[in-house]
């Protein structure tokens, strides 16, 4: 995400952060009966407590954008956009992968942005190239998209999932964030089996990312999942910590 000077500050990220509207994401795009979150790992997780204490929570509150837009430097001109002497006029690129859904969401956000200062403009990457992993890695603003739920997406913020032409531009790190102490918390989370100790370092790590925001957590994406009247078991994939509808496949059977 680090993709203009303006970006590489963390007080303008927390800036846009508190300058997105999420309740009225979730009115628009699923009337309400959508999830808002704060974080990757979801709140009906048996250990959510822990990671609710530890993360960052940045409500829609125009004022503290302006407050943390003040101490990072930067005054709204006559034409009302966030500029600064040594970095210039806060312009942004928001892009999405082509969808109507994601289409509605990036004009939400955008034009809250806009609201309060930041000079943004809309791209979308085409169908054909959602798959391009370079085409997704390379870009100079801020990218919206669908990743992965709970702890199978953890991975997507060490620093070797960055995609880079030297490994083909894989890996799910397109942001491309990197933290020594992520690095170092994520390599002890998956060498460690007890419960208490992995939430412990999953807390963490979701205060680092949060703290530091290469990434800001929107909503939880809603999809349906057809399944024949004749099977027992499924439920919502948001009572696990995979997101798969999967979770609980062995208490499932057929009547």
């Amino acid at each position: 995400m680090l993709g203009t000077q303006a970006l590489g500050d963390v007080r303008v990220r927390r800036a846009l952060a508190g300058s997105i509207d999420k309740e009225t994401l979730n009115d628009v795009l699923f009337e309400r009966d959508g999830v808002t979150t704060d974080t990757i790992l979801p709140s009906s997780v048996d250990y959510y407590a822990a990671i609710d204490r530890a993360v960052a929570k940045y409500p829609f509150d125009p004022r503290r954008t302006a407050q943390l837009m003040t101490e990072a430097g930067y005054t709204r001109g006559s034409d009302g956009i966030y500029a600064s002497p040594s970095a210039g006029r806060v312009a942004l690129e928001l892009k999405i992968n082509a969808s109507p859904q994601y289409e509605s969401e990036r004009a939400i956000i955008a034009s809250g942005w806009r609201d309060v200062g930041f000079d943004v403009s809309e791209a979308t990457l085409p169908a054909a190239q959602a798959q391009d992993g370079q085409a997704r890695a390379s870009y100079p603003g801020l990218y919206a998209f669908s990743t992965g739920l709970g702890e199978s997406a953890l991975p997507n913020f060490q620093t070797n999932g960055i995609p880079r032409p030297e490994n083909r531009w894989t890996g799910n790190n397109r942001g491309g964030w990197s933290n020594v102490d992520y690095d170092r918390l994520i390599d002890a989370y998956n060498n460690t089996l007890e419960k208490n100790a992995r939430v412990d370092l999953m807390a963490k790590m979701m205060s680092q990312v949060t703290e530091q925001l290469p990434a800001f957590s929107l909503y939880y994406d809603l999809s349906a999942v057809p399944i024949a009247n004749a099977v027992r078991g499924p439920g919502p994939a948001l009572y696990d910590s995979s997101g798969l509808i999967t979770w609980n496949v062995w208490q499932w059977d057929w009547r």
